[in-house]
């Protein structure tokens, strides 16, 4: 595969970040790198070893210090994002842990996609304050999901499963004065990371835009049967 390759029928305009562990050109498995096929000259680091699923090709995140640091990308001033992501959690009881994030305990940060308990959350930060859209009816499960922040329109929405389940009105560009790194199953601190994932994840997307809901629904049934749905 070459750079700019996508191995399904993913909404492709905008679309700027896709580390796929099914993707050869991202990811074979003993690598300690994991490369985005949309630019192959950026990469993530995979830290405390994550380990590789075989099915449906994912990686597995131990709960403790395990993470895929993928580097700091300015994203300062955005008024239009998408973050995508399939995963799933080891326990029913996953606490407070990062999906993936733009986002460091006790520094602003930009954007994060994140579990507390059992409520799904989508936030960015504008430079005045988080906003937060969030699924309070979200249960968790030891089953695949695939979740979607974004950032569309002056709104942000969470969508599980295609289906959008949370908004937030009022949202500004972004602010991303700090810089942090793109964590995949951690926050940002890649020295110290905190939050980390206790589970699997598989395929991580970024667009430079709001995706529509019938984008987010066609890339959700683009690749469900890889996670048996």
């Amino acid at each position: 595969m070459r750079m700019g390759s996508i191995t399904t029928d993913i909404v492709s305009d905008g679309l700027i970040f896709n580390f796929d562990a099914a993707n050869r050109a991202s990811y074979i498995n003993g690598n300690t790198k994991t490369f985005n096929t949309i630019n192959l000259s950026q990469s993530g680091s995979l830290l405390n070893s994550p380990t590789f699923v075989s099915s449906p090709s994912a990686w597995d995140f131990d709960g403790t210090d395990a993470c895929i640091n993928c580097g700091d990308v300015e994203m300062d001033g955005i008024t239009g994002l998408t973050i995508e992501a399939w995963f799933k959690s080891d326990v029913t009881d996953n606490g407070t842990r990062r999906i993936v994030s733009k986002d460091q305990v006790g520094v602003q940060g930009a954007w994060l996609l994140w579990t507390y308990n059992s409520d799904l959350y989508w936030q960015t930060h504008d430079g005045s304050s988080f906003k937060q859209a969030i699924y309070t009816g979200y249960s968790e499960d030891t089953n695949w999901h695939h979740a979607v922040g974004t950032l569309r329109n002056g709104t942000n929405t969470i969508y599980l499963d295609g289906v959008a389940v949370g908004t937030v009105g009022s949202v500004g560009a972004l602010d991303d004065a700090d810089n942090e790194e793109i964590v995949i199953g951690a926050d940002s601190d890649v020295a110290n990371p905190e939050h980390e994932w206790n589970g699997q994840i598989a395929n991580v997307k970024i667009y430079n835009r709001g995706l529509s809901a019938s984008e987010v629904l066609h890339n959700y049934n683009a690749l469900k049967s890889r996670f048996g749905l």
